[in-house]
């Protein structure tokens, strides 16, 4: 790549950029448009979207080609009356098909320069934003939105704005609510919808021409319901409800069909209320049909809050039964206008695009603070020269990439990544996601006896949709690999109901014998007895092939403050029964000298080992992960204020646990796998393998 080519790519983009967007004339706008000439309206020609042209009235128009001719082929009196009618239903159907249109048109919004209101002309953001909605409610569907936000492109703005053109122009009776962090908040989104009603005309509500304007007054006597109002009289049955994090059960949840949930990312819990909860209660009674809204809007405030769930669950996969149906949508800082710096002259742009190329692969390059790697990055996501010009400058005001990344955002993995205390590259664990698809089969394993030595008798699996055993690949029965698969156990601690759920988790090794790398294969979770559990774990091993069954050793405080060791017990019930069970090798021992403890033990000493094994594993992509749930866990693990590692506050972890301490076995404990003859073994014939 030379800088030619470089200017010559960043010409394209910005000609892109500056692509004439004029909302009026409906030139640049989005949505499918065509354009239409009537020679004597005050937009002679005009590009409208192509659903208007199903109305008889625009055919009619335009086939008669003028207003006037319109009159003249109905017979009616060619009156100035008569033509301002015509023209006011042009406007109105214009207002009902294109928002771009009716925003530029009437709807005004505070001049953040100073000075009087000024209309709503989209930015490229804003009218990225509103195609997504236009999208749905053309296509009939509930509209659903959830927004990860860069700061100041007026992302809210466009919700709201968005949300009153459909109270004033498509539906009446049609209540909608704003939730916030607070009151104040929550008031000030409401107060852009109030500054829009004092410059709207009232004709185009069917009022008379020059009557007073119409304004929100309260309704029911309620401090938090606005109803539309003119001189005291109600106006189109238009409710707007606000509540907060401390108060959402002030919203009339019954009435509402649109809600907007604003910033939702930074909400704070209080004893009665959290994220969740305020958001079920609020659009629970929403019906999913066409023109009701949901909306969460926010920045990104760290991993494994209901937000940062929310957005994993609408960018998973169609098809995959835990999908949201949620619409996602991030800009990155570099798509807002006011995030450039143009250059002095055509020799700098030469210059600094010289300088990106060479310093493409360089990691700490003469005058930036950031390696300019990232940099070329940028450039390969859309970034002209000019925003990454303006991103060197605006860094150097910045002590970290973390704070830069955090207020500026290039993507939605970094605008999570930089806002908390993650473990685990959010970056390579996306790639690692790419490996994840639905199971192969789902259900359970079944035996003739659920307990006890005779819980191998006619073992086999069995089907069940609703079944906690997801197995993306069946055991190889047919080709005999001795120290292939390893299975691995997390059991529940306690019985509340935040404790982690039991994991039973199967890696297959058998790439590493070709220069691969391990496998999930298949996966038990849920809750379980742990006498249960033990006896399940030990089927599911069976199973595959015999495998080294790996039991996690780690006591609690359960409710009465003993200490307890889960592990031990289930290990107590199946070590009779079941010979190929992992006996603990101390860290820094060797086989010869190993203990005669079955498990394995975490502790202070073994879990910085099985974590910084676990970063470096996913630092390289070097195994094969098919679970979307089990890389969620991944980026929930953080390390803690006293510098332990765990699952952020309300989140688990169970999954995480089976693969950092099977992959560590996997690497430093254990042979690699091998063909072998087939050798016959009953379960009384007890073989205790020794790792």
């Amino acid at each position: 790549m030379t800088s030619s080519k470089l200017i010559q790519e960043n010409n394209k983009r910005i000609m892109e950029i500056d692509t004439p967007y004029n909302p009026i004339t409906g030139e640049g706008a989005p949505l499918e448009r065509k354009l239409i000439e009537i020679v004597d309206y005050y937009l002679p020609k005009q590009y409208v979207p192509v659903q208007m042209l199903e109305e008889k009235l625009i055919k009619a128009i335009i086939k008669a080609g003028s207003i006037i001719q319109f009159l003249k082929d109905l017979g009616e009196d060619i009156n100035i009356d008569n033509r301002r009618l015509v023209g006011d239903t042009i406007i109105g159907l214009r207002n009902t098909y294109d928002f771009f249109y009716w925003a530029a048109s009437f709807a005004k919004i505070k001049n953040k320069e100073g000075g009087g209101n000024i209309p709503f002309v989209l930015n490229r953001p804003q009218r990225r934003l509103i195609l997504r909605l236009e999208k749905m409610r053309l296509a009939g569907k509930p509209i659903r939105l959830i927004l990860l936000k860069a700061r100041q492109w007026g992302g809210s703005t466009a919700i709201q704005i968005y949300m009153a053109w459909i109270q004033l122009v498509h539906r009446e009776g049609w209540y909608s609510a704003i939730v916030a962090q607070d009151n104040s908040s929550a008031i000030r989104i409401k107060e852009m919808y109030s500054k829009l009603l004092k410059e709207y005309p009232v004709e185009l509500l069917g009022l008379p021409k020059g009557s007073n304007a119409i304004e929100f007054g309260s309704y029911g006597g309620s401090k938090n319901d606005y109803i539309l109002k003119q001189g005291g009289k109600v106006v189109r049955d238009s409710v707007v409800s606000i509540g907060s994090v401390i108060s959402p059960d002030a919203i009339r949840s019954g009435d509402i069909a649109m809600v907007h949930f604003s910033e939702v990312g930074i909400w704070k819990e209080t004893p009665e209320w959290n994220a969740d909860k305020i958001i079920r209660t609020v659009s629970g009674a929403i019906l999913s049909k066409p023109y009701t809204i949901i909306a969460y809007e926010s920045t990104a405030n760290g991993t494994g809050n209901f937000f940062h769930t929310e957005w994993l669950r609408a960018n998973k996969p169609d098809g995959d039964p835990e999908k949201s149906s949620m619409d996602p949508l991030f800009v990155p800082w570099f798509e807002i206008e006011i995030y450039q710096k143009e250059f002095e002259s055509e020799q700098e742009k030469i210059k600094f695009a010289d300088w990106l190329i060479d310093n493409r692969d360089n990691e700490k390059p003469n005058g930036a603070s950031d390696p300019g790697t990232y940099y070329w990055w940028l450039w390969t996501i859309g970034a002209t020269l000019e925003n990454i010009n303006w991103y060197i400058d605006k860094r150097r005001e910045l002590n970290s990439h973390a704070d830069m990344a955090a207020e500026f955002p290039s993507d939605d993995i970094e605008a999570f990544k930089h806002s908390g205390r993650k473990i685990f590259d959010l970056y390579k664990l996306e790639e690692l996601r790419k490996g994840c698809m639905a199971p192969e089969f789902i259900g359970d394993v079944s035996a003739d006896f659920q307990a006890g030595k005779k819980a191998f008798q006619n073992l086999h699996f069995v089907p069940n949709e609703r079944g906690n055993l997801l197995v993306w690949e069946m055991p190889d029965k047919e080709q005999i690999i001795a120290d292939r698969y390893i299975v691995i156990v997390d059991p529940q601690k306690g019985k509340s109901d935040s404790a982690d759920p039991s994991c039973i988790t199967v890696i297959d090794r058998y790439w590493l014998m070709h220069g691969g790398v391990e496998s999930v294969v298949a996966e038990w979770h849920g809750p379980i007895d742990k006498d249960l559990l033990a006896w399940k774990s030990a089927q599911v091993a069976k199973l595959y092939n015999n495998a080294l069954l790996v039991i996690e050793r780690n006591t609690f405080d359960n409710e009465k403050g003993k200490a307890m060791d889960e592990g031990e017990f289930i290990i107590d019930q199946i070590s009779e029964a079941y010979d190929n069970m992992y006996i603990y090798v101390p860290m820094g021992k060797v086989r010869e000298k190993q203990s005669t403890s079955y498990g394995w033990f975490t502790n202070g000493t073994t879990k910085p080992a099985i974590v910084n094994k676990m970063i470096a594993i996913i630092r390289e992509a070097a195994y094969t992960e098919r679970s979307n749930d089990a890389i969620d866990e991944f980026t929930y693990y953080e390390q803690k204020e006293d510098g332990n590692w765990g699952a952020m506050e309300k989140k688990h972890d169970e999954r995480v646990i089976t693969r950092m301490i099977g992959l560590f076995i996997s690497r430093e404990q254990m042979d690699k796998p091998r063909e072998q003859a087939p050798i016959r073994t009953t379960v009384k014939a007890i073989r205790t393998k020794k790792y």
